[in-house]
């Protein structure tokens, strides 16, 4: 690990786990002999947050590094480290007069803090007993990179980096914030700067963008709710602490332009972080993110600083920083002004033979394939093409294509026309391809797959099936009514033919017994007239 001393002390870029744990094992040893007041910083960082939790007193001299009272930041510096102090409320900070440069004395107690140990007052939502000593000038900066490797030692000092300013924005994070915040590139990575005095009424600081500055500030560790470290930031307490040491161009259009396909490439004595201005014609818009552009045969995805107000076929210039970018060159922070109409570049036709190119990535292409499916995605609707053995995602952005998409038969012949965007896994592999589309008009179907479908085909077999199953059931149990009937009808027959049996049998019967009462009637008429006959002769026997 390499130190200088200079007027400003660098540490190395290298690894600064040594350094980490040398800082770490002394901080163990202050934490393990605590005396009754603590009088330096270092040993309140040293303290495990459980002790921090005890409250134990302090009473240390520094310089305060940065004072904002909106945003609740104060920070002190003493010849051993550097420390978050907690304000209390804005309203004591203000009152206290406390700002960068004034030597201090302090009493408080120690307090766990978001990430590492804090000072905070001695009774609670109280600042801490400050008497301001006098003025004197800033501590010495530490030469810094964005490496988390080195936020034990650098955490809460006075530090300094250099790079090129790559974004300005205001921070927003409260109602009233006067911050502004800038994106740094130190070649070894990104810094992010939060810088005060900007009210929201005011203007923004001319010529930072693209400029290459010298900043210093405190380094200061973003933490989430588990006190993990997952960032971090320099708080920068004003403009006088942004030094310009490269202007940027006061025409930013002003700088020679450069070909897309030559982004990213290595080029000797041209410094890759500063702001290039390409040309070309406008493909495919994303509002509110930004535009694709075309140039020959070089693709660019450019993110705007606004939503873009260009349609394809605008000729545009852009200025803007490269980026990184898997699928294809994108350009960040970009800046553009139309040149007149162009016409769009003629799309590439897509084939199994070139299709899984990556370095087509962000060109114009068309493409005829068999749709396989439609699905709703974050970004948009698409379909699923199938071109020989493999499937491609057509997507479309604009709001309104969901509705003719969902109308393209599956199984049609279609022919898309988009912007060709490789899926590149982590082996640098294309893993997938998917065609980005403006909007529905980008499809038109060529052929439209004939009715009978084997879908088709196969709901018919089973209405056919059902209707045929129906029937044979319905015969079925119509026979089986048929038999019980005939069978009714048999045993019907049965009963009347025993009823006739028995009324043959009462009416024969019946004429027996009136035979039987004439021959009775008669039998009993000869009786009385014999009777009668006797009696008379009786009669005429007695009168004689």
């Amino acid at each position: 690990m390499a130190v200088t001393s200079t007027c400003s002390r660098t540490v190395g870029s290298g690894p600064f786990w040594i350094a980490w744990f040398l800082l770490a094992m002394s901080l163990r040893g202050i934490a393990a002999d605590l005396p009754a007041t603590l009088t330096n910083v270092a040993q309140i960082k040293g303290l495990p947050a459980e002790k921090a939790t005890q409250g134990h007193p302090v009473h240390v001299r520094g310089v305060i590094t940065y004072a904002h009272a909106p945003s609740y930041a104060l920070f002190l510096q003493d010849s051993s480290a550097g420390i978050y102090i907690n304000p209390g409320s804005p309203e004591q900070v203000v009152a206290a007069g406390l700002r960068p440069g004034q030597w201090v004395e302090l009493e408080g107690k120690t307090a766990p803090g978001a990430f590492a140990p804090v000072i905070e007052g001695l009774e609670a939502g109280q600042l801490p007993r400050i008497r301001i000593l006098g003025e004197t000038n800033l501590p010495p900066p530490i030469r810094v990179s964005p490496e988390l490797t080195a936020f034990a030692a650098y955490e809460n000092r006075w530090v300094e980096a250099q790079g090129i300013v790559r974004s300005m924005s205001r921070a927003k994070d409260f109602s009233g914030d006067d911050r502004i915040r800038l994106t740094l590139d130190s070649g070894t990575g990104r810094f992010r700067l939060l810088l005060p005095g900007f009210p929201e009424t005011g203007p923004l600081p001319a010529g930072l963008v693209d400029a290459q500055v010298r900043v210093r500030g405190v380094y200061s560790s973003v933490s989430n709710e588990r006190r993990q470290l997952i960032g971090v930031q320099l708080l920068v307490p004003g403009l006088a602490q942004v030094q310009v040491e490269v202007p940027a161009p006061a025409d930013p259009f002003s700088i020679a332009p450069s070909p897309i396909e030559s982004l990213g490439q290595f080029k000797p004595g041209i410094t890759p972080d500063h702001r290039v201005l390409v040309k070309g014609t406008v493909v495919l818009t994303r509002v509110p993110l930004g535009f694709f552009i075309q140039s020959g045969e070089a693709g660019l995805w450019v993110e705007t600083v606004k939503p873009p107000q260009v349609q394809p076929g605008d000729g545009v210039e852009v200025v803007g920083f490269p980026a990184l970018g898997l699928a294809f060159p994108r350009m960040e922070g970009a800046l553009y002004r139309p040149t007149g109409a162009a016409p769009l570049p003629a799309p590439l036709e897509l084939s199994t033979d070139n299709i899984q190119s990556a370095a087509l990535g962000g060109r114009r292409v068309t493409v005829q394939a068999q749709v396989t499916g439609l699905a709703s995605q974050r970004e948009g609707y698409s379909l699923s093409l199938k071109l020989g053995d493999l499937i491609i995602d057509a997507v479309a952005f604009a709001p309104g294509a969901r509705s003719k998409l969902e109308s393209t038969p599956v199984g049609s012949k279609v022919r898309v026309t988009g912007i060709h965007e490789p899926l590149i896994g982590e082996a640098n592999e294309v893993r997938g391809i998917r065609v980005l589309m403006g909007d529905a008009s980008d499809v038109v179907i060529l052929d439209r797959p004939a009715w009978w479908t084997p879908q088709r085909l196969t709901v018919l077999l089973g209405v056919l099936l059902a209707v045929i199953s129906g029937v044979v059931w319905f015969s079925w149990s119509l026979s089986r009514k048929n038999e019980a009937l005939q069978v009714e009808v048999v045993e019907r027959h049965k009963a009347e033919e025993a009823l006739r049996e028995v009324h043959g049998a009462l009416l024969k019967a019946n004429d027996e017994l009136e035979l039987r009462v004439i021959e009775r009637t008669h039998e009993l008429r000869v009786e009385i007239a014999e009777r009668r006959r006797a009696e008379g002769v009786a009669a005429a026997a007695n009168q004689a």
